[in-house]
């Protein structure tokens, strides 16, 4: 029964991957009035960190889980607190953000 916990780590290992991509292509399509407008951090820090969380994940391989608290694990921990940040507090205010900018700018 190997053939369970190998699909599993597959499955969570690209997965995470997916997800930094994803949220790096999201970030990307944003105006830095967006990021000014929402009073967070400037987009090209959210750019950055995305992109060291998807260089960590490739470099360590933080797909593979030998050991949970090894620093593969802990960098995948890291990486995913990142996106999830991003997803639950940064992209509902930058939408909101962009919406009222394209309603201002039609009028």
């Amino acid at each position: 029964m190997e053939i369970l916990p190998t699909l599993l780590q597959f499955v969570v290992g690209y997965g995470s991957l997916a997800l930094v991509v994803w949220a790096f292509v999201d970030a990307f399509r944003f105006d830095r009035a967006d990021f000014k407008t929402v009073d967070k951090m400037p987009r090209l820090f959210w750019l950055s960190a995305l992109a060291l969380a998807f260089a960590l994940f490739l470099w360590l391989g933080a797909w593979r889980f030998d050991d949970p608290f090894s620093a593969r694990s802990l960098t995948w921990i890291a990486g995913l607190v990142v996106v999830a940040v991003y997803f639950w507090d940064l992209r509902p205010k930058l939408q909101n953000a962009q919406i009222a900018r394209q309603l201002r700018d039609q009028t």
